[in-house]
C-alpha cells in the first residue's frame, strides 16, 4: 500500500519526537532557475507549543525528508532528503490552532539578495563572478558547465549579486540554483540531452491533471542575428546563429546587443534564440507524488499525440496532505541544440 511520511527536523531536533501536534501539510517548491526553493509546513498546535517556548524565529533551520513506501508499486521504502531551509515567515490561525511556517533555501536577509552593488568587472570569467558571489554568500560553488566565457568588461549597476549573476548566466544559457549551502551553475542545453528519468504515460493512471498548449504568438524563430557597432572604433560586429534543422525561410530574431567579438556574438545569439523558442513547448502536469522529479530532470511524455516527446522539468512542487502526495510540474519540450 502506498504511504508517504514527512520527516521534519527543526533546529536540529526531530519535530515528531518533541511536539504533540501533527503535520497537517507540507509543500516543497523546487524553484526554476534563478529562484529559491520554498518550503511551507502547516502544523496542528492545540497546546500552543509553536507560539511559546518553541516560537519560530527568522533564520531558524529546517531539514525535511520525504519517505515513501511502495511509491512505485515495488514495496520498497525510500527516503529522499529535500535539504536545509531557513525560516522567513510565520502565520498563526484558528480555531483549531494552526501554525504555518514558510522557509527558503537561503536566508532571506542574505547580503547577496538584499544589497545592491555598483562594480566594474574587467578581464573576468563567468566562473570567477560566480566564485565571488558564492564566497560573499557563504556558499560552496558547483560549476557544472563545460565552458567558461571571458569578458573584457561588464558593469554591475545597482544590482544585487544574485540578480547580476543570474542575468549574465542567462545570456550564456546557464541556469542557477541555490540549495543546501551551494550555488550551482549548470548548462541548460547539456541537461536537456540527459537520458530521461522515466516515461510518463498521459493515460497510464498516474497523471491526474495536465495542460499542453501551442500558440501562434510563440512561433519558433529560425535564426537570431546580432549586429553591434562599437562606440569608440565604430567597428561593426555581426553574427547570425541558425537553429539546426530549421527551414531556410522563417522569422529571424534581430538584436542590437553589446558583444566584443563574432564568437561571443554567435554564443549570445544561440542562447537568445533558445530563450525565445523555449516558449513554444511548455506544459503542466500533476501526477501521483514522485520525489525523484526535480528541476533539471528530463522525462519522456508518451501517448500524448503531437505533444509526446522529451521534456525538461523547469520547476516542481511536491505536496503532502490529507489527500495524499502529489507532484506538480512545469515542463517544456527540449530543443535538442
Amino acid at each position: 500500500m502506498r504511504q508517504t511520511t514527512v520527516h521534519v527536523t527543526y533546529n536540529g531536533k526531530q519535530v515528531t519526537k518533541i511536539f504533540t501536534g501533527k503535520i497537517v501539510s507540507a509543500t516543497y517548491a523546487d524553484g526554476a532557475s534563478g529562484e529559491l526553493d520554498d518550503l511551507s509546513l502547516v502544523f496542528e498546535d492545540r497546546v500552543g507549543q509553536w507560539i511559546s517556548s518553541w516560537a519560530p524565529k527568522e533564520g531558524d533551520t529546517i531539514d525535511v525528508a520525504i519517505e515513501t513506501t511502495d511509491q512505485l508499486a515495488t514495496g520498497v521504502v525510500k527516503k529522499f532528503k529535500l535539504g536545509k531551509f531557513f525560516v522567513d515567515e510565520l502565520e498563526v490561525s484558528g480555531a483549531p490552532s494552526l501554525i504555518t511556517i514558510r522557509a527558503t533555501s537561503h536566508p532571506a536577509a542574505a547580503e547577496i539578495k538584499q544589497t545592491k552593488r555598483t562594480k566594474v568587472w574587467e578581464k573576468v570569467t563567468l566562473k570567477r563572478i560566480a566564485e565571488d558571489v558564492a564566497k560573499r554568500g557563504g556558499m560552496k560553488l558547483v560549476y557544472d558547465v563545460a565552458f567558461n566565457p571571458t569578458y573584457d568588461r561588464i558593469d554591475q549597476t545597482e544590482q544585487t549579486d544574485t540578480a547580476f549573476l543570474y542575468s549574465q548566466a542567462a545570456k550564456e544559457g546557464v541556469g542557477i540554483k541555490v540549495a543546501n549551502g551551494k550555488l550551482v551553475l549548470f548548462d541548460e542545453a547539456a541537461y536537456e540531452k540527459k537520458t530521461p528519468l522515466l516515461d510518463i504515460d498521459l493515460y497510464g493512471g498516474k497523471v491526474t491533471d495536465y495542460l499542453f498548449r501551442w500558440s501562434s504568438s510563440n512561433t519558433r524563430y529560425v535564426a537570431c542575428q546580432i549586429v553591434y557597432t562599437t562606440p569608440k572604433k565604430k567597428k561593426t560586429i555581426s553574427a547570425t546563429y541558425r537553429a539546426p534543422g530549421a527551414p531556410m525561410q522563417g522569422p529571424i530574431l534581430k538584436l542590437n546587443q553589446q558583444v566584443d567579438s563574432e564568437a561571443e556574438g554567435l554564443r549570445i545569439a544561440r542562447n537568445a534564440l533558445r530563450d525565445k523558442n523555449k516558449e513554444a513547448g511548455r506544459a503542466r502536469l500533476t501526477l501521483v507524488g514522485d520525489p525523484r522529479l526535480m528541476t533539471g530532470i528530463t522525462i519522456k511524455i508518451v501517448n500524448a499525440g503531437q505533444f509526446s516527446g522529451i521534456y525538461i522539468i523547469e520547476s516542481a512542487t511536491h505536496q503532502v496532505d490529507s489527500g495524499g502526495y502529489t507532484t506538480s510540474l512545469e515542463i517544456r519540450k527540449v530543443l535538442g541544440w
